[in-house]
């Protein structure tokens, strides 16, 4: 992540720690499901009080809305993504919950997830709640992986896949 991205999450957080989570939550999901979202708020031909009412009617709170409005006077709206991140790690800090992002090849179910937080918890020696976002990866043909922190457990077909591949060519090589 980029400095700037840390210095404007790290300013939200700051300013009103976690009280807009969920309009930054929602901000990142309108985001992602309407390309034209971003670019409009970027068009420098609409006025600043035309995007705050486009944002407010939107549902959003106004420290929020004014926040984005920073983010697009200095030209770092592009980087809402990765400033995003850094703030949600941030809250997560202070709730001190855990993400667990799980990588697999169909929605895992509830029973699948307590196992996984179970495992992931006792892996990094944690008691702590967690939330698992679950990334749907059709290329690792079975299994999952797991990335927690600084922890990354791979155990999908591909994987496996992988070191059966790389196990054979050193063997071939070895053997020439």
């Amino acid at each position: 992540m980029s400095s700037v991205s840390n210095k404007y999450a790290k300013a939200l957080f700051d300013y009103c720690s976690d009280q807009v989570y969920d309009d930054f939550s929602n901000f990142i999901s309108l985001s992602n499901i309407n390309d034209f979202f971003l670019s409009y708020l970027s068009l420098p031909i609409i006025g600043s009080s035309e995007k705050k009412d486009f944002l407010s009617s939107v549902g959003f709170v106004s420290d929020f809305v004014n926040y984005v409005i920073i983010l697009v006077e200095d030209d770092i709206l592009s980087q809402v993504h990765n400033i995003y991140k850094q703030y949600k790690r941030l809250v997560y800090e202070k709730r001190n919950l855990m993400q667990i992002y799980v990588y697999s090849i169909s929605e895992i179910t509830k029973s699948q997830e307590q196992y996984i937080g179970k495992i992931t918890r006792n892996m990094l020696n944690k008691d702590t709640e967690f939330e698992i976002e679950n990334i749907i990866d059709r290329s690792l043909i079975n299994g999952f992986i797991i990335k927690a922190e600084n922890y990354i457990l791979d155990i999908s077909g591909r994987k496996k896949i992988e070191c059966i591949t790389q196990v054979t060519k050193d063997f071939i090589r070895k053997t020439l």
